[in-house]
């Protein structure tokens, strides 16, 4: 086989070509990382999102507060288990008592499988909570 060579301004343009190719492989690169993080971001802002929801805050102002509160301080989780949160709870509850729902106000309903009709105090219960004389 016989060697090739290259005039100067070939070599230049290859030269150019590989210049460009490692651009793009690098931008590439970048962009993956970024999607990656944003995933992680994702995942992060979704956990967190589904353990603030169960403290039973009264309205998504409290909700989003934390949230940002738990973001903001950095905690991190360990598999669902999100670490070092106790604290940050006991705080907020103290400092803001009024953002929780109590026990009082959230109602409780039973549902009967029988299909039987509802009668005395269930029944009562029922129509007040329905707002039905």
């Amino acid at each position: 086989m016989e060697e090739r060579t290259y005039s100067e301004s070939e070599y230049k343009a290859l030269e150019n070509q590989l210049e460009e190719l490692k651009k793009s492989c690098e931008d590439y690169k970048q962009k993956w990382e970024a999607s990656e993080q944003a995933l992680k971001d994702f995942e992060y802002q979704t956990k967190v999102g589904s353990y603030v929801k169960q403290l039973a805050f009264k309205n998504d102002i409290y909700e989003k507060y934390f949230t940002d509160l738990i973001t903001e301080v950095g905690l991190k989780f360990d598999g669902d288990t999100l670490i070092g949160v106790d604290g940050l709870v006991k705080e907020f509850r103290e400092k803001y008592p009024e953002a929780f729902r109590s026990d009082e106000e959230l109602p409780e309903f039973s549902v009967s499988m029988t299909g039987d009709s509802l009668r005395g105090e269930d029944s009562e219960f029922v129509k007040n909570v329905m707002g039905i004389k």
